[in-house]
């Protein structure tokens, strides 16, 4: 069966995380939640207050 192309959206892998990617873009307060999120997380991380097994995507 062959792929109906019309409906996938072909991004090339090695962009699918830049930042200038032709898709819409979020509010700015969205940006400000994320961008709030990922430091917290990234604090806890970097302190040692989780461990690799909290870290891992299946407790989520």
């Amino acid at each position: 069966m062959e792929p109906i192309t019309e409906l996938m959206r072909l991004i090339d892998v090695d962009d699918e995380y830049a930042e200038d990617l032709p898709c819409p873009t979020l509010p700015w307060w969205a940006e400000d939640y994320l961008a709030e999120q990922r430091a917290f997380w990234r604090l806890l991380r970097g302190g040692g207050a989780l461990t690799e097994e909290d870290q891992s995507p299946a407790q989520w």
